[in-house]
């Protein structure tokens, strides 16, 4: 018995089965629902641990943990019920003010459990498919879908928590299979399983996806509930399958169209297939013989060839093609063995006609002749040399030029007849032209008689068979040529002296229409101080040593189009300096043709370093300025906001207390004057009210709390209201949202702006209407509207003190990357017009 009056009583008439326990878990009483889940032997638990009677460990320290707290929460465990079987409970804690202990109302969850758990395996099963897996309901939404569909649709742009995802994925579906997708969908909501391949575009790469889709009608009670897609991505596949037959077109166009002869054969050298390139060699259809009976080895024995194919796989070398008509044709062969057919093994043959080579080979000698004619009449004088440099043949030319016989000059070296000083160039030049033609090299050549002259040279290699057997060397008289360039000379150290004292850097180079890879043909001692090379080094190095565009450089590619249309450009540069620093120039070049005939370009440039420094240090002074002026208006906001909390929250709590204070004042029974009391009281309650309206207004005015409450919107209803309620002037407020979900930054940006406009309005402008118009602009663009009729100002004569406000408001704008225009005219109202870029806003 439970010693409380009806406790009893009301336990018995619950429907659900309910158990008083101790803190030990120790059962005090029960009711009969109790009992007869429990079976027979459930009275004998009176007494004992309720929690025992849970099979699962895990459970009873669970049961144990939350009879030890204060305000238990509820437990579901495993428990042995009357039949035997195994069951969900649930325990759902009471306490009762009038009974000791604590109250547990069991509900068997048995059913809910065995549900999640099913669930539970569904979602695992579904989760860990690789293939897509998606659940539409019967109006064509997606009820459920898996990881892989759910990369499907981000691969296809598709948002997957979007309502319209099915709509836009269909929009994503190849047009050509749009009409085929319609169909099995429709079989599969009129209960038929389908199955369709179909390209969907992806938005990750240009390549679209293949899908292998099968859609199954799923009914739950002989109605159709939802269809169950399960989607293969077979892109791979479909591209493997593309490749193959792409590589058996190219094999099939190259083997139609080779130039040479192609033969396919098997073992028992039978011809499998031949290209047209075959039929017009053997001028007859190969398909029909044998490789024995199309092809004459000559000397070689056929087996010969054959057997070498056999065991070595490949095989090359020259036959004859028998023809028709009993005529021979020499072909240079090469075949090779594959796996063919069946897995048996198969051979490829590649004839090559080779007549026409043969006879070339016969004019070649022929034209060792023509050239032995050339040699003795080229009007150039050429001398022939062994490999080791000792004179061969010189031409009739040669003798003229030198005065020497070619028997006087035969066996001899050829540097010998060289100027001491030039007889290392004419060793090297020799050497060199021995394996590769060398550049024109000049040299001065003694003459029989004593004289010397002048003389350009070049040698390049004779070449027999692949072997160097010696060299040629042409040799052109230069002499009145060197004579005229020492008086050009004369005249070009006038102008070297010019340029060696500029103070800009000055740089010629071979004009090649590459500006980054030139010849630099000299260069004055203020580029290479500038650029901290050597002169020497600038010839042997050229222009890529300091000039080293971005080939992707869009302006680069502009300024050389720019410098090759019209020969001339000025502007600035980046040049590199020798020790790797790259160095700003300011630039200004021009060609002009050399005195060789080769176009120049002459470069003069300027070191701006210290100029863009400069310009740099104004530019970051002008930001540190922007950042300490934004960091200004921040601290103050911050500030102001601290000051409305701590108003609205202390001050109003503090008001409120003493207002209920009074009220209790009100209900104490005292010998004076009731109504006297009455009426102090009231006043001071009045008095109290205003001043917690006071507060709430300084609150609102130092950071007013409608933007964060109510939002921008909200917000400058609340202020244009105020400001007519105070000034008297018509006010409208347009609006193309009902509420704009921007950024703090923004927000406060934009409220801030329309409060200082109605403030200069209400001081100066003596208007009768006032419009403020908040807007979405170009989609992503915040735009502020705020007009007035009133009397307008000169915006040129307007003093430095009262551009403050407008200062300010310019500034709140730039912070946030945006533009504010100030438009105003005396006696025509004033227009205050604020844009602001949005990144991440939303609008709604």
């Amino acid at each position: 018995m439970l010693g409380v009056p009806g406790l009893e009583a009301m336990l018995e008439a619950l429907p659900h089965p309910v158990a008083l326990l101790n803190e030990a878990g120790i059962l005090l009483h029960a009711n009969k629902a109790l009992w007869e889940l429990f079976g027979e032997g459930a009275a004998a638990m009176v007494g004992a641990s309720l929690i025992e009677l849970s099979p699962n460990p895990r459970h009873r320290e669970q049961l144990r943990h939350e009879l030890a707290e204060t305000q238990p929460s509820p437990v579901t465990a495993q428990f042995t019920v009357a039949d035997g079987q195994q069951r969900w409970i649930r325990f759902d804690w009471f306490r009762h003010r009038c009974a000791t202990g604590i109250g547990a109302c069991l509900v068997d969850v048995t059913e809910q459990c065995e549900l999640q758990r099913v669930k539970q395996r569904y979602r695992a099963i579904i989760d860990n498919t690789p293939e897509a897996v998606a659940l539409l309901g019967r109006d064509q939404r997606w009820l459920d879908q898996n990881r892989a569909q759910l990369e499907l649709l981000k691969a296809t742009g598709v948002d997957d928590a979007d309502e319209s995802g099915p709509q836009r994925f269909y929009q994503a579906i190849d047009d050509a299979d749009k009409a085929g997708v319609i169909r099995a969908v429709n079989n599969a909501y009129h209960g038929r399983s389908s199955r369709m391949q179909y390209a969907v575009r992806s938005v990750r790469d240009d390549e679209s996806l293949v899908l292998d889709v099968i859609m199954v009608p799923v009914f739950i009670e002989g109605e159709l509930e939802s269809v169950f897609s399960l989607s293969r991505n077979i892109t791979r596949e479909h591209r493997l399958q593309r490749e193959l037959r792409e590589s058996e077109e190219r094999f099939r166009s190259l083997f139609e169209h080779a130039r040479d002869a192609v033969l396919l054969f098997d073992e028992d050298q039978k011809i499998v297939a031949a290209n047209p390139a075959a039929a017009e060699l053997f001028a007859c259809c190969p398909g029909e013989r044998t490789v024995a009976e199309l092809l004459d080895p000559g000397e070689q024995a056929l087996p010969g060839w054959w057997q070498e194919l056999q065991q070595e796989g490949v095989c090359r070398g020259q036959l004859w093609a028998l023809q028709p008509d009993g005529g021979r044709t020499p072909v240079e062969f090469s075949a090779a063995a594959f796996i063919g057919w069946e897995g048996r093994s198969a051979y490829s043959i590649s004839l090559r006609d080779i007549s026409e080579r043969l006879e070339s080979e016969r004019r070649l000698r022929e034209s060792e002749q023509y050239f032995r004619t050339l040699f003795e009449m080229n009007p150039y004088a050429v001398v022939l040399t062994d490999p080791k440099g000792l004179i061969v043949a010189t031409n009739r030319a040669h003798v003229q030029l030198s005065g020497y016989e070619t028997e006087e000059l035969k066996g001899r070296y050829l540097p010998e007849v060289t100027k001491p000083s030039d007889w290392k160039t004419a060793v090297d030049k020799l050497a060199e032209a021995a394996t590769r033609e060398a550049e024109v090299h000049r040299l001065w050549t003694r003459k029989k008689g004593g004289e010397w002259c002048c003389v350009d040279a070049v040698s390049a290699p004779l070449v027999v068979d692949g072997n160097g057997v010696g060299v040629v060397v042409i040799v052109k008289d230069v002499t009145e040529q060197v004579a005229a360039e020492r008086r050009l000379q004369v005249s070009e150290e006038r102008y070297r002296s010019l340029v060696q004292n500029s103070l800009d850097g000055i740089i010629l180079h071979v004009d090649t229409g590459d500006l980054a890879d030139a010849e630099v043909l000299a260069a004055n001692p203020a580029a290479c101080k500038i650029l901290g090379y050597t002169e020497e080094e600038l010839i042997r190095g050229g222009t890529a040593l300091f000039f080293r565009p971005d080939d992707t450089d869009r302006r680069f590619h502009k300024v050389l189009s720019e410098f090759r249309r019209t020969g001339l450009y000025q502007g600035d540069l980046v040049y590199w300096r020798k020790d790797g620093v790259k160095l700003p120039v300011e630039v200004a070049a021009s060609i002009f043709n050399g005195a060789d005939g080769r176009r120049v370009c002459s470069v003069n440039f300027r070191d701006i370093t210290e100029r863009q420094r400069v310009q740099r240090e104004l530019r970051q002074s002008r930001e540190q300025i922007r950042t300490m002026w934004s960091m200004l208006h921040s601290v103050r906001e911050e500030e102001q906001k601290h000051l409305a909390r701590e108003l609205h929250d202390e001050l109003g709590q503090l008001i409120t207390a003493i207002r209920l204070e009074i009220g209790m004042l009100k209900r104490l029974p005292t010998p004076l004057d009731q109504q006297q009391v009455r009426d102090k009281l009231m006043d001071l309650e009045v008095m109290v009210d205003a001043t917690r309206d006071a507060s709430r207004r300084i609150a609102a005015g130092l950071r007013p709390r409608a933007l964060d409450d109510i939002g921008l919107a909200g917000a400058c209803d609340w202020l244009i209201n105020e400001f007519g309620r105070t000034s008297g002037v018509p006010h409208y407020l347009h609006l193309s949202h009902t509420e704009f979900l921007l950024s703090s930054e923004v927000a406060t940006a934009a409220f801030r702006v329309v409060q200082e406009a109605l403030t200069n309005v209400a001081r100066h402008a003596r208007a009768t209407r006032v419009d403020v118009t908040l807007t979405l602009y170009e989609e992503r663009c915040f735009r502020l509207l705020i007009e007035d009729n009133g009397s307008g100002f000169d915006q040129e004569g307007l003093e430095p003190k009262a551009s403050f406000g407008l200062r300010g408001m310019r500034e709140r704008i730039h912070m946030l990357n945006g533009h504010l225009e100030v438009q105003s005219r005396l006696g025509q109202g004033t227009r205050v017009t604020a844009e602001i870029p949005l990144a991440g806003d939303v609008f709604s």
